[in-house]
């Protein structure tokens, strides 16, 4: 009996050792985004499965920002454009739903954010969230041929053409209640990839496209940044005194798809990491200097998508090391975002969108970097 005891309790620790090794292999050997969707699935989701804007509650400043738990149609836009990246039906279906049942209007027209119970309290749209919308429908509908994603791209594409297109551009919004389309476009909200998706379903819509690209080629710079905006009366365009590296950025990235080079902000923000081993998310547009000393992993993610469309891979590892330095890697919050107990969606979705396609590029270990950096 001694004997086969012994027996059982070897067996039985060999197991435990077997189950051990079997959970820290499925642990590391994940793909390293996957713990920042499971963050946001745990702490980003209202009970309804809309996406929160933040983590934890926040302040009312004006009707046209969004607060707290608050759900934008831009952040449904780049989680549907991650579920098509990563090949996840089940997840673009469910929020397909969404989608369909909390933010769609008749005509195509798609509410610009909801409530954290799902209700529409505003009457207007944004030209940012329903392209990057038509783009993830027409990007699923490519992977998978489902034939009402298309059909759904074109409504909202028919809404862009018919309320965001005035004066050879298009706008930033249009406000049902008034029926009155913006005057100014904000130069970043304008990504011609999913017009050009659009004219390949829809003749018609070709000149959408043509018009986007035109655009996108005119944007002026100072010597290294780009405008904010151009305003359509005057015809004029606006910088800021001090610029958002995410606009900037934007544009930086929806210029290089069209193959368009944009060399003098690149080369300030290759000398900017180089010197300071970082970057920062916003600069004086006249000294160049950050006034605030924050970092943003929004604009590690963007500036990790503009190399890979510039194919510098060497330059998005180097980024991607340091944004995964503002991730929290153990706790609570592991594989999210979150500073100071707070976190915004896009600081969380952007990073998800850029570890995806590094690891498509097979550029990407599992275990990059896994092992050897600094834990928060």
């Amino acid at each position: 009996m001694r004997v086969k005891s012994k027996s059982v309790l070897k067996i039985a620790l060999l197991l435990c050792i077997a189950a051990g090794i079997g959970t820290y292999l499925f642990f590391y050997y994940q793909p390293r985004y996957a713990q920042t969707e499971s963050f946001i699935k745990k702490h980003m989701l209202n009970p309804n499965g809309t996406l929160a804007t933040y983590l934890v509650e926040t302040p009312v400043i004006s009707p046209d920002l969004a607060h707290g738990r608050e759900a934008l149609s831009e952040s449904l836009g780049l989680w549907l454009e991650y579920a098509v990246e990563n090949k996840d039906k089940a997840l673009f279906q469910q929020n397909y739903a969404i989608l369909r049942q909390y933010f769609f209007a008749p005509e195509g027209f798609v509410y610009w954010k909801i409530s954290p119970e799902g209700q529409s309290d505003v009457t207007t749209n944004a030209l940012v969230d329903d392209l990057r919308l038509v783009g993830a429908l027409l990007a699923a509908y490519q992977l998978w041929g489902q034939a009402e994603w298309a059909e759904t791209a074109s409504s909202i594409g028919k809404a862009v053409s018919l309320y965001l297109a005035k004066d050879n551009t298009f706008v930033d919004f249009y406000d049902r209640k008034y029926n009155k389309s913006a005057d100014v476009l904000t130069l970043s909200y304008l990504d011609p990839r999913p017009v050009k998706r659009l004219g390949q379903l829809n003749a018609a819509e070709q000149p959408l496209y043509e018009r986007g690209v035109a655009v996108i080629q005119a944007i002026p710079n100072d010597g290294t940044f780009f405008p904010k905006s151009y305003h359509l009366p005057s015809r004029q365009y606006a910088y800021d005194p001090v610029v958002n590296l995410i606009d900037q950025l934007l544009i930086a990235l929806h210029r290089a798809s069209q193959g368009i080079p944009s060399p003098e902000l690149t080369a300030f923000l290759k000398n900017e990491f180089q010197m300071q081993g970082l970057i920062y998310g916003g600069y004086d547009r006249m000294t160049h200097e950050a006034p605030v000393k924050f970092e943003s992993p929004s604009v590690y993610a963007l500036a990790i998508l503009y190399s890979l469309e510039r194919n510098d891979t060497e330059w998005a590892l180097a980024l991607y090391k340091r944004m995964l330095q503002l991730q929290h890697r153990s706790g609570e919050y592991q594989g999210g975002y979150v500073s100071d107990n707070q976190t915004h969606i896009f600081d969380n979705v952007f990073p998800l969108l850029a570890e995806v396609r590094l690891y498509k590029t097979k550029m990407l270990p599992v275990m990059y970097i896994w092992m050897t950096e600094e834990k928060r």
